[in-house]
């Protein structure tokens, strides 16, 4: 069976919206722009409120009842991913991706909710009729999920499809695949932690790669730096976290790694710089990369988070000022 549709006291949908935590940032103006343009839809058990490949145009409020998210696993297995009950939001990151519904959304109870916007709005429709109002709320919903990731995780759990999903939006940059940096902002206020240690923080940049994308072109630039990235991650993810830092720069937080375990690291990835091949995109024409290096260990260098970071990158510089291709760990020269 399907929604049925019934008419809910404005101020039954205000006070709903208002004690909603997705929207706690909202004033009280834009608020009411949201419970204006919402309507109450009552679903019976076992009815399925949308399914993988539906478009995700409105957010879900449960009003009465509880909805349970399930992923398909193959034919005959079917796993429930998280489970929302009375003034719990959900579906959000599908509305604010403009994406489709990657998951079901099934009432196992008489289950009623608020949706916004009530169909035939969307989310998208909202804001081209009323764009000063809503690109206030889009902006704070935005800063508001990303936010709250960590608390996140503890009601849906780490294997969580929303919490995934929120991750990758949140702290994945787009060319790359790396974390970004709005994840090492995050990461540095606990590195490292007290469970791990002795750690150690990796700052690599490409010597001379302004020269390959002012003879190449920037599609040429492009294609190294996901290169670069891709060597880059797979060295750094076993032991640690790989980011994007700025433009072609890369951090890696190599937790419970000391500065021999780093260094190592560090070796390893000049020789897979040396051995990246452009000639694919540069017309056959041989391009050889390399890569300066700077490392900092916590125990040694006496400090955490940003300022290790810092150290880090001033020896990263260390070593492209002493022609590049070497790594500086602080000891004595660059080698």
């Amino acid at each position: 069976m399907g929604a049925v549709a019934y008419q809910s006291p404005r101020e039954s949908l205000d006070a709903i919206v208002s004690q909603t935590e997705l929207f706690s940032s909202l004033d009280g103006e834009e608020r009411d722009a949201v419970a204006r343009w919402s309507d109450c839809l009552h679903f019976p058990e076992d009815a399925i409120i949308f399914s993988p490949g539906d478009a995700a145009g409105s957010f879900h409020i449960v009003a009465h009842g509880e909805v349970i998210i399930q992923k398909q696993e193959d034919e005959t297995r079917v796993r429930d991913m998280a489970r929302f009950v009375a003034g719990d939001a959900f579906g959000e990151m599908d509305v604010l991706r403009n994406a489709t519904r990657s998951a079901r959304a099934l009432a196992p109870v008489d289950t009623t909710l608020v949706v916004f916007p009530a169909p035939p709005e969307t989310f998208l429709s909202v804001i081209h009729q009323e764009p000063v109002i809503f690109a206030r709320i889009l902006q704070k919903l935005v800063a508001y999920i990303a936010g709250r990731i960590r608390s996140t995780n503890d009601l849906l759990g780490k294997n969580s499809l929303w919490l995934d999903e929120l991750r990758r939006q949140v702290y994945t940059d787009k060319l790359t695949g790396l974390f970004n940096t709005a994840f090492l902002k995050d990461s540095l206020r606990s590195f490292p932690s007290d469970a791990y240690g002795t750690a150690s923080i990796l700052c690599f940049k490409p010597d001379r790669f302004k020269e390959v994308n002012d003879t190449y072109g920037h599609e040429v630039g492009d294609y190294a730096i996901r290169e670069l990235a891709r060597i880059f991650g797979e060295a750094v993810s076993p032991t640690g976290h790989a980011v994007r830092y700025r433009g072609n720069e890369m951090v890696g937080l190599l937790s419970a790694q000391p500065l021999a375990a780093a260094r190592h690291l560090a070796d390893s990835l000049h020789d897979q710089v040396h051995a990246i091949d452009l000639t694919m995109v540069t017309e056959g024409v041989p391009v050889q990369l390399t890569a300066s290096i700077g490392i900092a260990e916590s125990s040694r260098d006496q400090a955490t988070g940003d300022e290790l970071l810092q150290i880090a990158y001033r020896r990263m510089f260390a070593a492209r000022e002493a022609l590049g291709d070497q790594t500086d760990t602080g000891e004595d020269t660059p080698s």
